[in-house]
């Protein structure tokens, strides 16, 4: 898989193959959610967001014809709504002239009428098109372009100046392509994914972190969707608000789906080395630490060990049970910036590596310890995964930043 970006939420440029296991290296100036907002952005745009809005656009086309079509028999009302609806989703475009759009439909809507004999005996279609013409002027009022941009500039990539930049965005994976250009005021290129591919972002917000402080309004919206996915959803919440972990204390009582008990058990013996359960005393959560040999408030765990807590439960409740739901085909991780003591980063190495050897196709971490590197390399090679290993860094240029690969 292939992933390049311009001018997206901070990132000048980059180029990645995603080929099993990416790291990127950073330092401390750059913003906490920098690779994981931009690709789950960027994924989410091209393959769900704007093929939501051009579906209420259709909805909104369809039922004006509908509204005007009142003399049409009910099974020609029928044929007109589905076929102009296959017709519209196939003729995608970003206009951004709405008497360009609103021609272009009644080019097609005439079209349809014309081929069916009994709506031609049923109606005016010249008059009926002049009709829907002045109410499609009237029910869309903006341009389809110019929806995009609001709802994009709003709720996803709120950091793109429209009026000054260029913007490419581009998916390639296998012979699937998925591509949006902007370039002087202009979108050159659209090119929609019917596939998501399905981003967990957890760079800038663990699940640790929503167990403490539950939900925020000024999350981002990829944070938001990590609360709804992985979460509310499956199995921690109630509303806003998560109240209980279900804890797996019983492993022989464990489902797991797809994956073999040899390799369970390579998980676990990561694990085990750090904690044990978790537990919910009243409004606390507890973690019961082998290596100290007592529980320790959540709250009061140090942030290099919270990201075992993650790992915890997204194996148990997540990744290990994916009969029940899919899995995500990229995720996101960041290291702990205060850093792992060197024991731990060999843990939090080998984990990241069986994770996605086991689990995860493309898995991308971003550390700012190039310690790190060396240790996922090591363990890259020692379980067979070398051939996925690319190491990027992320390089300061004026206010923004290029992603360039390494060679090691």
């Amino acid at each position: 898989m292939r992933i390049s970006l311009q001018n997206i939420n901070g990132i000048n440029n980059a180029d990645m193959d995603l080929n099993g296991l990416s790291i990127l290296l950073t330092n401390d100036r750059i913003p906490k959610n920098f690779i994981g907002e931009a690709v789950f952005d960027s994924d989410y745009m091209l393959s769900q967001y704007i093929n939501k809005l051009y579906e209420h656009r259709i909805l909104i086309i369809v039922e004006t014809c509908m509204e005007t079509g009142t003399s049409l028999s009910s099974m020609n009302k029928l044929y007109l709504f589905n076929k102009m609806n296959r017709v519209l989703k196939r003729k995608m475009k970003l206009y951004d002239v709405l008497e360009e759009e609103i021609n272009e439909t009644l080019k097609l809507l005439e079209e349809i009428l014309q081929s069916r004999k009994s709506i031609a005996n049923q109606i005016d279609i010249k008059r009926f098109l002049t009709t829907i013409r002045q109410l499609l002027y009237s029910n869309l009022k903006q341009t389809f372009y110019e929806v995009v941009k609001r709802k994009i500039e709003t709720e996803l990539l709120h950091e793109f100046d429209w009026h000054n930049k260029n913007m490419r965005i581009e998916f390639v994976d296998g012979r699937s392509r998925a591509e949006f250009v902007f370039e002087n005021n202009e979108c050159v290129t659209l090119r929609l994914s019917k596939n998501t591919h399905a981003v967990m972002n957890l760079e800038s917000l663990s699940i640790c972190d929503i167990l403490l402080e539950g939900y925020k309004e000024e999350y981002s919206f990829s944070e938001k969707q990590l609360i709804e996915r992985v979460i509310k959803g499956r199995y921690l919440s109630d509303e806003d608000t998560v109240t209980m972990i279900n804890d797996v204390k019983d492993r022989n009582h464990l489902k797991v789906y797809g994956i073999n008990e040899e390799v369970v058990n390579k998980f676990y013996n990561i694990l085990d080395s750090v904690m044990e359960i978790i537990e919910k005393t009243e409004d606390k959560y507890q973690l019961v630490c082998n290596y100290l040999n007592k529980s320790v408030d959540l709250q009061e765990v140090p942030e290099d060990l919270r990201c075992f807590v993650d790992f915890k439960i997204l194996l148990e409740h997540y990744f290990f049970c994916s009969y029940r739901w899919a899995k995500p085909k990229i995720v996101i991780f960041a290291e702990p910036k205060s850093y792992l003591n060197d024991d731990w980063q060999d843990l939090y190495a080998e984990f990241i590596v069986l994770l996605q050897k086991y689990i995860i196709n493309q898995v991308i971490i971003r550390t700012e310890d190039s310690n790190l590197i060396d240790k996922i390399a090591y363990y890259a090679e020692l379980h067979g995964t070398k051939t996925g290993f690319n190491v990027y860094e992320a390089m300061q240029e004026n206010n923004k930043f290029n992603i360039t690969k390494l060679v090691l």
